[in-house]
C-alpha cells in the first residue's frame, strides 16, 4: 500500500510469475500494455550518451583537473562524464576494514570531495562513483551513527559493521537520506553499483 517492495517466501514452489502480451505485430500496443505494468519508460540522460571517463588508478582531485581534464582541452574533445572507481573511497583506514565499500571519500586523493564535486559540474560534465553496497558499512563511515539508529540496529554501541540490506526500507532512506544526498556525498550524480 505505501509503494514499497514487498518480501515473498522464497520456499521452492511458493509463487510463480508469468507474463504473456499477445499482440501479434501490434508492436504499440504491446508497448503501451508494458507500461500499464512496468510504469512509465524514463528517459535516460542525454549525459549517458555522451563521452565517459574512467580508469582504475588512484586519480585524485589534483590529477583529474590538471593532467585528465587538460588532456581533453587541449585534444578538444568533449567530456561529460566522470567516473570514479574504488579509488574515491577511504583506503587503509582502520575503523574501515572494507576499503572499497562505503561511501566515505579519500582524503588524501581529494581532500575537498564537495569542491571537486563543484569543479566538475561547473565543467557540465557528471560525477559518477563506483560503490560496492553489498559490503558492509563500517564505524568509519559519514553517519554511521544515524544510519544505524536509523534502522534501529544497537551495533553503533560496539561499532560493528552495519549489512547492507537495500531490500530494506528502513535502510535505502537512511543510506539515501542520511548520507548520499547530504554532506560530502551530496554533488554525486550517479552510482555505478559494482554488486
Amino acid at each position: 500500500p505505501d509503494g514499497w517492495r514487498l518480501p515473498r517466501p522464497h520456499a521452492a514452489g511458493s509463487y510463480t510469475d508469468l507474463l504473456f502480451f499477445g499482440h501479434g505485430h501490434d508492436y504499440r500496443g504491446a508497448l503501451a500494455d508494458w507500461r500499464l505494468v512496468a510504469g512509465e519508460i524514463p528517459l535516460s540522460p542525454w549525459r549517458s550518451t555522451g563521452v565517459w571517463w574512467t580508469r582504475y588508478y588512484p586519480y585524485g582531485e589534483k590529477t583529474w583537473t590538471e593532467e585528465v581534464w587538460d588532456g581533453f582541452v587541449e585534444n578538444s574533445l568533449p567530456l561529460h562524464m566522470v567516473v570514479l572507481d574504488t579509488d574515491w573511497h577511504t583506503h587503509n583506514e582502520p575503523a574501515c576494514p572494507h576499503n572499497s565499500q562505503g561511501y566515505k571519500w579519500n582524503r588524501t586523493l581529494f581532500p575537498d570531495p564537495p569542491r571537486f564535486q563543484k569543479w566538475v559540474h561547473d565543467k557540465n560534465m557528471s560525477l559518477m562513483v563506483n560503490i560496492h553496497d553489498q559490503g558492509l558499512f563500517d564505524s568509519c563511515q559519514h553517519k554511521y551513527k544515524e544510519v544505524m539508529l536509523a534502522v534501529n540496529d544497537s551495533g553503533w554501541q560496539t561499532n560493528a559493521s552495519l549489512l547492507c540490506h537495500f531490500e530494506s526500507e528502513a535502510w535505502s532512506t537512511a543510506v539515501h537520506s542520511l548520507v548520499l544526498e547530504t554532506g560530502e556525498d551530496a554533488g554525486i550524480d550517479y552510482l555505478w553499483t559494482d554488486f
